[in-house]
């Protein structure tokens, strides 16, 4: 290794060869809604994956109207509506993709909600009986204290944790 950056210049990283675009005129466009991406498949998959999702929640719901309560008309609507989504789903999801946009924006809002509850009952169920835990035990986890002479709150630590053999030995 002959100068500065030898090593850097005898590996290949092999980065030059991995970037390759296209030019413009060959990317493909998108010509229809439900053949764009949306999270990494197709919307026309996600319409369909939705369409099965409430076909089996319908249909589900009328078996169980219908082994409880006999054939009703209320089991044969939720039937028939399972049996429509699940038709629509793969027949034709352009019918299927306002309301599937719908139920997304619904999940958008559904997710935000959600995200403060769980996260408010994390905080309240987790941490505070640990902090009044800690407090009626006076345990300290941290120093706090304020030292007017000290040039630094640096800690020592102890000298056998600085060996990278403990690395090898994670558990």
């Amino acid at each position: 290794m002959a100068g500065a950056r030898g090593l850097a210049n005898e590996v290949r990283t092999g980065l030059e060869e991995a970037v390759v675009t296209r030019p413009p005129e060959t990317m493909p466009e998108v010509k229809d809604v439900l053949d764009s991406d949306w999270m990494g498949k197709a919307v026309r998959v996600h319409v369909r994956e939705f369409a099965v999702l409430f076909a089996i929640i319908f249909t589900t719901i009328a078996s169980y109207k219908t082994f409880y309560y006999g054939v009703t008309t209320s089991s044969l609507v939720w039937a028939l509506s399972g049996i429509v989504i699940g038709i629509l789903g793969y027949r034709a999801p352009r019918v299927l993709h306002p309301l599937w946009k719908g139920w997304m924006k619904l999940a958008h809002y559904l997710s935000l909600v959600m995200t403060f509850v769980i996260m408010s009952l994390v905080w309240t169920v987790g941490f505070v009986p640990m902090a009044i835990i800690l407090k009626v035990l006076r345990i300290k986890t941290i120093d706090l204290s304020y030292k007017t002479g000290a040039a630094t709150y640096w800690e020592t630590r102890d000298s056998k944790y600085d060996d990278f053999k403990r690395l090898e030995q994670q558990f």
